[in-house]
């Protein structure tokens, strides 16, 4: 049997990460229509520093979810880890492909965690503008 903490995390590690054009959200989802949603009109970069104009609460759980998640690319130190976020055009969460439904994202968009005593999370339209940033990280 399973303990309350062990199943607490497998909800954890089983979010999916995705953007809805039409609501201009992203979603951090356990499922269709579950999680919470952090409204896109953000600058290219959020971050966890106090103060910082570009300090946005939700910066922790972009760096739960890269600490969870196997990144697509990392620096070899593994403090930037960069992560695909597909972008869905309209608000039918139950067909969604990352569901089991068949609707898949009309486009990808990406962004970058980088960790440190400061949390930053960088935001980019195209896989090379992310990946050329990781390896200037590196």
């Amino acid at each position: 049997m399973k303990t309350v903490k062990e199943i607490f995390s497998e909800g954890i590690n089983d979010r999916k990460l995705y953007k809805v054009k039409q609501s201009g959200e992203i979603w951090f989802a356990y499922g269709p229509g579950s999680g919470s949603t952090i409204p896109t009109n953000i600058k290219s970069y959020i971050t966890d520093k106090a103060g910082d104009k570009n300090e946005d609460s939700s910066t922790r759980d972009f760096v739960k979810f890269a600490k969870r998640n196997k990144p697509l690319k990392a620096t070899k130190d593994k403090q930037s880890l960069m992560f695909e976020l597909p972008v869905y055009d309209s608000y039918d969460q139950i067909s969604y492909d990352i569901w089991g439904g068949d609707k898949k994202p009309f486009k990808k968009e990406y962004f970058v965690v980088a960790l440190g005593d400061i949390n930053v999370v960088t935001f980019f339209k195209s896989k090379n503008e992310a990946a050329s940033w990781i390896k200037h990280t590196s």
